[in-house]
């Protein structure tokens, strides 16, 4: 039903505009994608929220999923629109790589690592961290390492830029 409301709605906005490209993102999660992944075919980009090495999987896993992802909609560019690792700023990590955890070192080596990955697929043309800043979200409860926020910022709640912002600076840079 989903794909079909997708469709429906990609000629619905055809109608009025077919200078943009239509766009749908859908939630990477093992064993459960190709039911997300149905609303691609309405779709002229493939945009996909994935999280292998923080909610679920191993940050190794992302490049593999991606790569068969492009197969099998070789004509479509490929967006992650959300990846992404909570870190608090000033917890640190001497393991390498570090643990999985919220040490600013696990969440600047996960970006690194996805880059490094998403970089080697094909129709890859694009990466969206989620998220800039730390942001109070009450789903997160008291017990979270910072109380009632999401954490995966590259910068905290104050604007201070954590380990990952330099990373991801000079992972951008190496573009230009």
């Amino acid at each position: 039903a989903g794909a079909r409301a997708l469709k429906w709605l990609h000629t619905q906005a055809e109608r009025f505009d077919t200078s943009r490209l239509f766009g749908y993102a859908a939630f990477a999660l093992p064993g459960l994608s190709p039911w997300f992944e149905r609303g691609f075919e309405a779709a002229d980009i493939l945009a996909i929220n994935e999280y292998f090495g923080w909610y679920y999987g191993k940050v190794e896993q992302a490049g593999a999923f991606l790569a068969a992802l492009a197969r099998k909609y070789p004509q479509k560019p490929l967006l992650v629109t959300e990846t992404g690792a909570d870190a608090v700023r000033g917890e640190h990590s001497s393991q390498t790589p570090p643990s999985r955890g919220t040490s600013e070192e696990y969440q600047a080596w996960l970006l690194q690592e996805q880059w490094r990955q998403m970089r080697h697929v094909p129709t890859f043309a694009g990466l969206s961290i989620w998220v800039l800043k730390d942001f109070l979200c009450p789903e997160y409860r008291e017990d979270n390492p910072v109380p009632f926020y999401n954490l995966k910022g590259l910068l905290d709640r104050d604007s201070q830029p954590k380990l990952a912002f330099q990373q991801v600076k000079k992972l951008f840079s190496e573009l230009e």
